[in-house]
Parts: C-alpha cells; sequence; structure tokens
C-alpha cells in the first residue's frame, strides 16, 4: 500500500555506507524522537522542528543502483509511521532490503494494532528494537548499541550470517569538518569527533 502526499522530517543522509547493514546501504536519519534514551549519541536528531522534508518517492530516487539496501535510524522511525510505511513500500517496490532501528520492542510494536505499523513491520527486512539502554551499552552484538537490542530477521532475505562486525566510517567534508557513522564504542566516537 502506497500513502500519497506524505513527507519525511529527515535529519541526512549517507548514500552508499557498509556500516548501517548488509552490504552497500543508503541510510537515512529521521529527525524527531518522543523517547530520548539517556546516553544516546544523536540527540541532535530528537526535535522535531522541520530539518529537511522530503517525499519518500525522492528518497528512493536518489539511491543508486549499486546500494543493496536502504537503513533507517533515527531519531523514532516510528514517530513518522505513515512516511515511514510509503518508504518501505517503494523500496520492495524496487527490490532493495530493508533495515530498520527502533527504541520500541517488536513485541510492543505487535501490541500498537495499526495499520502503518502493520505495513512497516511486513515490508522489514532486518528490525533492531529496544530502547538504548546507557547501563548495558555494548559493541558486542553487531549494529546494536546495548545488549537488551535485538536483531529480528523478518524475512529470510537475511540470516546472521549476513551481518558483519561493527565499524565507524569517517566522512571529510570539503569544508574540513568531518561525520562519522557507524556503530562503536561510543567513548571511541567522542574521542574521533575532537580531533
Amino acid at each position: 500500500m502506497i500513502y500519497k502526499d506524505i513527507v519525511l522530517n529527515v535529519h541526512h543522509i549517507v548514500n552508499q555506507t557498509s556500516a548501517e547493514g548488509p552490504g552497500v546501504r543508503c541510510c537515512v536519519w529521521l529527525q524527531g524522537c518522543s523517547i530520548h534514551c539517556e546516553g544516546c549519541f544523536a540527540k541532535d536528531t530528537w526535535s522535531f522542528s522541520d530539518k529537511m522534508l522530503m517525499n519518500p518517492s525522492d528518497i528512493i530516487n536518489q539511491m543508486r543502483s549499486a546500494e543493496e539496501g536502504i537503513t533507517i535510524c533515527g531519531g523514532e522511525p516510528f514517530d513518522q509511521k505513515e512516511g515511514l510505511a510509503e518508504l518501505l513500500c517503494l523500496a520492495w517496490k524496487k527490490g532493495v532490503s530493508t533495515v530498520l532501528y527502533t527504541g520500541h520492542t517488536y513485541e510492543s510494536l505487535q501490541k500498537m494494532q495499526d495499520k502503518h505499523v502493520e505495513t512497516i513491520l511486513s515490508h522489514t527486512d532486518i528490525l533492531i528494537d529496544g530502547p538504548f539502554i546507557q547501563t548495558l551499552s555494548s559493541t558486542e552484538i553487531p549494529l546494536v548499541g546495548s545488549s537488551n537490542q535485538r536483531l529480528r530477521f523478518l524475512t529470510k532475505r537475511y540470516s546472521p550470517k549476513d551481518i558483519q562486525a561493527n565499524k565507524i566510517e569517517i566522512r571529510i567534508k570539503k569544508n574540513g569538518t568531518f561525520s562519522i557513522n557507524g556503530m562503536a564504542d561510543y567513548k571511541i566516537i567522542q574521542e574521533l569527533s575532537t580531533f
């Protein structure tokens, strides 16, 4: 089901990353979060103020043909469930894989009995669920930040053998600023951010 005339509030997009799931992916950080996990490294995505309003089809159209799939994180993606549902439907129509981060648990999402949530879950290959809990911070499990979070394989496209160890990517921009994405010990990321 495709929802028309919906926009997503996007924090930023990284095209061609291999640190955000299997293969080379497009990673979309959404703007706005109602969960506010203590110790979150992406507090700049919490505000619901408009950042970059994009139609889901424009996001899909900017993906490069070499990309295996799309990863959605945030912010909290389920705070924009209508646009998220459309984005994931379009990704499936294009034949690319989908990885989705959420601070909600899979069980709590199922209990919502919401048509948009049902569409999202039925169009997600890998769900990484659960809030970040600072006291359980761990990078031992690939793609998760704390040991309570789970990799849920909702389709048969991937299995645990397809998930590589955590890594980070550093991009230096022409103006001398840089960005870091991926999963690593937060203390390491803080140290890298201060050089």
